[in-house]
């Protein structure tokens, strides 16, 4: 049967698309009284049951209804309840999603704050932005064409740049920012670094918090590692880091590792010689220290031995293995099918678990034509996956 207007549908029936619904209604009254359907849409044989209003609800049921009406947020929850050996009763489970609800409630509050007053000291900005604009104590608009880079590389235009005044807490002067950039769009506020040290102010980092400090005179610490300026980046060496971090460690058995192997009598000889730059002196190398990689390294592992059930004839059995997958150009399953004898694989991509057995009876059509012999055997997973 063709289509007018909305296109095919299963067995050429055309599809219901709001237009066309007298011709639709008639096409799906013919096409159910000739599968006997009718019957069950007219309501001539089926009778709906009494409800009992006195009858009970099982526990399991109403176990069940609460379970599938609770919100997406709960799935984490619903997946995990599901692999108890013994599941909850009614009771239980609505004391564990109140005790659920109360947590969420609790971890909502405690990353609350007040995102338009807070400044984030950032490293990766060459300039500060916000997206509020009643921030500014002086504005005008920004002239030029640049654009500020997210980390999704989705871009955000310029609008306005100028002045804000930070209140500092817990004294009673404020701080001004230059050259801030208006970017509609950004949730956060942000500080840039390498905009502070041009101003030639330093920024110190700590376990707890950061400070920026201003009219330094000196500074005693051991320094760990340097690094340098470099645009709006500050890049160190990691050759240098790795080799200051490494000479620390004076422990045999890592630097023989890290040498390749090499035997406890050389190693204290490179180690006494200061053969490698950062290599500390190591003492008390042992020379009877069994090491478990070494003795991998110099074994030989015997060969597998041969199939014996290996068959001898093309499609005397063939391995198959159906394959849940991301969704990729529609497809959904992917099947798998090797051949025991000649090791030839076929795959086969499909949308719908149940097209299975279907694309199975293609590829043996296939393989008829082709190689003129097929047996039924047939070795499967059965997609229990």
């Amino acid at each position: 049967m063709e289509a007018s207007n909305g296109g095919n549908g299963h067995n050429g029936m055309e599809k219901l698309v709001g237009k066309n619904y007298k011709y639709w209604r008639m096409c799906m009254e013919a096409y159910l009284q000739g599968q006997d359907l009718w019957e069950l849409v007219a309501g001539t044989d089926a009778i709906p049951s009494e409800i009992d209003a006195d009858e009970k609800i099982s526990e399991a049921r109403l176990r069940r209804y609460l379970v599938r009406g609770l919100k997406k947020e709960y799935g984490h929850f619903v997946t995990s309840i599901q692999g108890w050996l013994t599941q909850p009763s009614v009771e239980e489970l609505e004391n564990l999603l109140s005790n659920q609800e109360a947590l969420a409630k609790q971890m909502a509050k405690s990353f609350e704050t007040d995102d338009e007053e807070e400044w984030i000291i950032d490293l990766g900005y060459s300039h500060h932005v916000t997206g509020n604009d009643t921030l500014f104590s002086e504005v005008h608009e920004h002239h030029g064409d640049r654009v500020i880079v997210t980390a999704d590389n989705s871009t955000h235009p310029i609008a306005k740049e100028g002045v804000v005044k930070i209140d500092v807490a817990n004294d009673t002067s404020s701080v001004k920012l230059h050259d801030v950039y208006h970017v509609p769009g950004l949730t956060k506020n942000l500080v840039s670094v390498p905009q502070i040290t041009d101003s030639g102010k330093y920024v110190l980092f700590g376990p707890k918090d950061v400070k920026v400090l201003d009219n330094v005179k000196e500074i005693s610490a051991d320094v760990i590692f340097s690094g340098e300026k470099k645009g709006s980046l500050f890049v160190m060496s990691a050759g240098e880091a790795y080799v200051k971090k490494t000479s620390q460690i004076d422990n045999a058995a890592i630097w023989h590792a890290r040498l390749g192997h090499v035997g406890y009598q050389l190693l204290q000889q490179i180690s006494f010689k200061m053969l490698v730059d950062g290599m500390p002196t190591l003492k008390n190398v042992r020379e009877d220290v069994i090491c478990q990689g070494c003795q991998y390294g110099k074994s030989h592992r015997l060969p597998f031995k041969r199939s014996s059930n290996q068959r001898s004839t093309l499609f005397e059995l063939v391995h198959t293995d159906l394959i849940p997958m991301l969704w990729c150009s529609r497809h959904r399953y992917v099947m798998v099918l090797v051949d025991d004898h000649s090791r030839f694989t076929w795959v086969k991509f499909f949308k719908e678990k149940s097209e299975a057995l279907s694309k199975f009876m293609e590829f043996k059509s296939e393989a008829l034509s082709k190689f003129m012999e097929f047996k039924d055997a047939i070795e499967k997973s059965l997609g229990r996956r």
